[in-house]
């Protein structure tokens, strides 16, 4: 009897962790995977309980983050429904508080179209490059940046820099012909007739793309025909 009371008092950590042994054999794994699994049990068991951690982990990221990007979206709403004395500060709290969350950029973008209205095209210029930098360029923001500081640029005459970001620009689908449009402008009004052709004649290439209709004739385009006499007279 005593002999019998000695053999059960195993130590603890010496007990299968596998309560079911012949759960295994239930599952139908291969004869090698339950021979692996039983003997390295403890190892299976913390990897198990790593992924489970990590798994919860990254749930309640996504909770705080939906959460976050909540609270975010209400304070730029009330933001934007502020008083026009108290709408720079308050976008200015959400674009610090909600960094580069779409709250805090569109907060960003707000302030530079403040400055803009209120005549200071340089600081508006520097909110949005700052904008643009930290804005994926997958982003379908990207186009949108590029072609407002580009018609920024140009309406201060810095042709270079304007020539730079339509040609980014140009890049992008749906935004190509008004980009080459642009550039052909700049270069008509610099006296570079061959570059200024070149995109005028992209542009043309482009939009007879896009606007091709094969079942019907295209409707007269007035801007198309415009281009078309810019490039004819730049061809004489």
């Amino acid at each position: 009897m005593n002999e019998q009371s000695a053999s059960n008092r195993q130590p603890l950590q010496e007990a299968p962790l596998l309560v079911n042994p012949g759960l295994l054999d239930q599952l139908g794994l291969p004869p090698k995977a339950v021979s692996y699994l039983r003997q390295n049990q403890r190892r299976v068991w913390l990897v198990t309980g790593g992924i489970i951690a990590l798994i919860t982990a990254v749930s309640l990221y996504g909770s705080y983050t939906t959460y976050r990007d909540g609270k975010g979206a209400s304070a730029l709403t009330e933001a934007m429904k502020a008083e026009d004395a108290q709408k720079p500060e308050l976008l200015k709290k959400v674009a610090d508080e909600y960094g580069s969350s779409a709250a805090g950029t569109w907060a960003r973008i707000e302030i530079a179209q403040l400055a803009l209205a209120q005549g200071d095209a340089d600081k508006a210029i520097a909110d949005l490059q700052a904008v643009r930098k930290s804005t994926d360029k997958d982003n379908p923001l990207t186009p949108l940046l590029l072609f407002k500081l580009a018609g920024l640029l140009e309406n201060k005459n810095d042709h270079e820099q304007a020539l730079v970001l339509y040609g980014e620009l140009s890049r992008f689908k749906g935004f190509a012909e008004g980009a080459y449009e642009a550039m052909g402008r700049i270069y008509e009004q610099q006296n570079n007739k061959d570059k200024a052709l070149e995109m005028y004649q992209k542009y043309l290439a482009v939009g007879g793309e896009e606007k091709a209709a094969p079942a019907a004739p295209a409707a007269a385009d007035p801007e198309r025909e415009m281009i078309q006499a810019r490039v004819n007279a730049l061809q004489e």
